[in-house]
């Protein structure tokens, strides 16, 4: 169990003018960037139900939180907020896609070993933990991952970086930060069972918060004398 308050950033992928990946089914286009959102909004309401936890979002509109022109530096500022709110973890939710609409699943990236192991450590217990609760509801289990710099982007210390802006730029500033795949957008049996209706993007949210609680150690609110605040970006 964590001591003190945890201070959690729940970042949903992506926004109106940093697309992510879509997919249409019956006509509908759906966009990666507004389920994120509804997915953090319910994780969110799911996690201010438990003491000692303080939840940002790093949007909580469609539209790109800071301006930014480009993804890379969208990003940037998002964990440069995380940074500024004082997070423990940043949790950045999307969503998968793929050519072959057979394939579907859940994985969630982790830190590297390098610069910061023990970030490293955290973020796999954490990924493994929220992991367990999606593949619960029903989830093909594709595994924790981690995925090292493409081009040898280093650490300060020298050492090989990882791949994903948000997880190398969050252990560069302290933060444990991982990336949540949800699901597959362009997989018609993860969209039918997982994507297709609030109620079903509000259960992904839950098993995100429940995972977050269950490696945390929280309580339910009402179940401790702690109490934990609340706020939006």
């Amino acid at each position: 169990e964590k001591s003190g308050n945890v201070v959690i950033v729940l970042d949903p992928g992506h926004d109106a003018s940093h697309v992510g990946t879509s997919s249409k089914f019956n006509g509908v286009k759906y966009n990666e960037y507004e389920l994120t959102l509804k997915i953090a909004q319910y994780c969110k309401a799911a996690l201010e139900q438990y003491a000692g936890v303080t939840v940002y979002l790093t949007r909580d509109s469609n539209q790109c939180p800071n301006g930014a022109s480009n993804a890379t530096d969208c990003n940037a500022q998002r964990v440069a907020y995380a940074q500024s709110v004082g997070a423990d973890y940043f949790i950045s939710l999307h969503l998968n896609s793929y050519s072959d609409s057979t394939v579907g699943g859940a994985e969630i990236y982790y830190p590297n070993q390098n610069y910061r192991p023990d970030l490293s450590t955290d973020g796999k217990d954490l990924a493994q933990s929220i992991l367990d609760q999606l593949v619960d509801l029903g989830l093909t289990d594709r595994g924790i991952k981690i995925e090292n710099s493409h081009d040898n982007t280093t650490y300060p210390d020298g050492s090989l970086a990882d791949y994903y802006g948000v997880i190398r730029r969050c252990k560069e500033a302290g933060i444990t930060g991982i990336i949540v795949e949800h699901a597959f957008l362009s997989g018609a049996s993860d969209f039918e069972n997982f994507l297709s209706s609030d109620a079903k993007l509000q259960q992904l949210g839950e098993a995100d918060a429940a995972g977050i609680a269950s490696y945390l150690g929280l309580s339910q609110q009402g179940d401790s004398s702690d109490s934990g605040g609340s706020s939006d970006s």
